[in-house]
């Protein structure tokens, strides 16, 4: 963490952490020394008459989230054995949101060139990383998945994978805007929460923009926006699928005149190594899943939604996560699978429970397939890398035919079925805590939407990419944007779903009827071809 004072010092760790990220030149010559040593004293010299306001230090994002934003000045430090500037944070989310809007070119329908402000890049970066620490161990586990439990009438705005799709994630912002569920400064209102699914960068043609923008919503925003890991957030995968138009990441990791074959040579290879520490930070900040529910005072169980970008992970210890009284906490993901303590305990419990005979169809799916390439031990999170298949009867396992699923993953570990969904939810919900329904990116279209139903309730949604990624138009033409506007209440029966929809290049949003979360289905969503839409159903703003 960065604090400003009379004098901007910087602890040696801290030092050698960003030394990689702000480096300035070496000083080819004496003569080249001294100008910027002239220049860094007459910046030094302004920054005293004109003071500074020292950053706040924030408080474990986990425990209470109190953050006041600061303005605070750019500041500059040399030393004797290397330069390095350090750009503390003074653009704000509105300044962003206000740059790109003013980019777009409406004639061409495309965005006008926006110029790589790396320093501004890296003061998000550092901010980030100053308010939301990494709450896992890098090399025992995979990240964290987080509970969070809202005031009754708390409306989420959400949107599926966005892949660098500028124009889809502010004309979400305008609509959150002109519904005032935000201010003009882009700062929330108390029961308004904005949830982004995964997957912010590669393929499309703004992915530092849309990183930028999404991680100070974030830091304005610290208990309302929430950034959910995708299997994109991943510096090896940014090296391999940056977008070929997407000229100011591909320069900043550093592949701008790589073919794709020499991409992914490095990486299989083992021969890439992205210098960018502050990027790999940030998405080690991000929550793999996102448990959301309402208060209820009249102690009542509590319906829980899961937001994760592909699957839930059904061998996460998630009963832990949700036993726990407290609004918010956190439960680590082991990168290696075993059966949690709460599923061994029910498999040695009383026959006569209910659950006694679902543990034990788990734990014989887990000890017949623990053995398979890549079951137990992993370094990928299924909840960023699964496909939600259908169920073969009533035995856990996904029917696909070769034993793989559409990436070519082992399917037992990248592979589930409703099934096993609605078995997760049962085995780790609590007296109080109850999880109902898990909402879902990753697979870019509506094909096998909703995935998975039980007992006429949706047990899992899917919603797909941004409109805005052409290479998604040209395969699969795309044709609408989609994002979800949902009303959580106490009672499920008042869990209520708005549907938004616009067309690609168009600032014009309509919203389809609003419908109880379990009647969605693909017929409320026309998401290919255009076609008209009844006035009742159908309403322009």
């Amino acid at each position: 963490m960065i604090q400003t004072s009379d004098m901007i010092q910087t602890s040696d760790m801290q030092t050698k952490s960003l030394t990689s990220e702000y480096q300035i030149p070496k000083k080819q010559n004496n003569i080249f020394e001294k100008i910027w040593k002239c220049i860094v004293s007459i910046l030094n010299y302004i920054r005293s008459l004109f003071g500074r306001v020292a950053s706040s230090n924030s408080s474990n994002y986990n425990e209470q989230l109190l953050f006041t934003t600061n303005t605070i000045n750019n500041s500059y430090t040399a030393s004797t054995q290397h330069s390095q500037l350090i750009v503390d944070n003074v653009i704000s989310a509105k300044d962003l949101f206000n740059k790109y809007n003013s980019s777009w070119n409406d004639i061409n329908k495309n965005y006008n060139r926006i110029k790589l402000e790396e320093k501004e890049f890296y003061s998000i970066l550092e901010k980030n990383k100053e308010i939301f620490p990494i709450l896992y161990n890098q090399e025992t586990e995979l990240g964290i998945a987080e509970k969070r439990i809202f005031e009754e009438g708390t409306k989420i705005m959400y949107h599926a994978d966005l892949h660098g799709d500028l124009k889809s994630l502010l004309e979400i912002i305008n609509h959150a805007i002109r519904n005032d569920y935000m201010d003009k400064n882009l700062k929330c209102t108390e029961k308004f929460v904005l949830i982004f699914g995964g997957d912010y960068s590669d393929r499309g043609d703004h992915s530092i923009e849309v990183l930028s923008l999404l991680l100070k919503l974030r830091i304005e925003n610290p208990k309302n926006v929430f950034l959910i890991r995708g299997n994109h957030e991943y510096a090896d995968v940014n090296h391999i699928y940056c977008g070929e138009e997407d000229f100011n990441f591909c320069e900043f990791i550093g592949t701008s005149n790589m073919t794709f074959y020499e991409k992914q040579t490095t990486v299989y290879n083992n021969q890439y190594s992205n210098p960018k520490v502050n990027l790999r930070n940030a998405y080690n900040t991000l929550p793999l899943e996102l448990y959301v529910g309402v208060k209820n005072n009249s102690n009542n169980e509590i319906k829980i939604i899961v937001f994760s970008h592909a699957i839930p992970d059904v061998f996460s210890n998630a009963y832990e996560l949700l036993n726990n009284s407290l609004d918010c906490n956190n439960i680590s993901i082991s990168k290696t699978t075993t059966l949690s303590n709460h599923i061994t305990k029910l498999c040695t419990g009383n026959s006569n429970n209910k659950l006694y005979t679902l543990a034990n169809k788990v734990k014989n799916f887990y000890e017949s397939h623990k053995n398979y390439n890549g079951f137990t031990d992993n370094n990928d999170p299924v909840s960023n890398w699964g496909d939600v298949v259908k169920c073969n009867g009533d035995n856990w396992l996904a029917d696909n035919g070769d034993n793989t699923n559409s990436r070519g993953y082992n399917m037992d570990r990248y592979n589930i079925s409703p099934e096993q969904i609605k078995d997760f939810f049962k085995l780790n919900s609590t007296k109080k805590y109850k999880l109902k329904t898990a909402i879902l990116g990753h697979t870019h279209m509506l094909d096998n939407f909703p995935v998975g139903k039980n007992n006429n309730n949706n047990v899992a949604i899917r919603f797909p990419v941004g409109v805005e990624v052409k290479m998604y138009q040209q395969a699969k033409g795309l044709e609408k944007d989609v994002f979800i506007t949902l009303d959580i209440d106490k009672s499920t029966k008042k869990w209520n779903i708005t549907v938004h929809l616009r067309e690609k290049e168009s600032d014009v949003i309509s919203n389809c009827d609003t419908i109880h979360l379990d009647r969605l289905n693909a017929q409320q969503i026309d998401y290919a071809q255009p076609q008209p839409q009844p006035q009742q159903q159908c309403r322009q703003q």
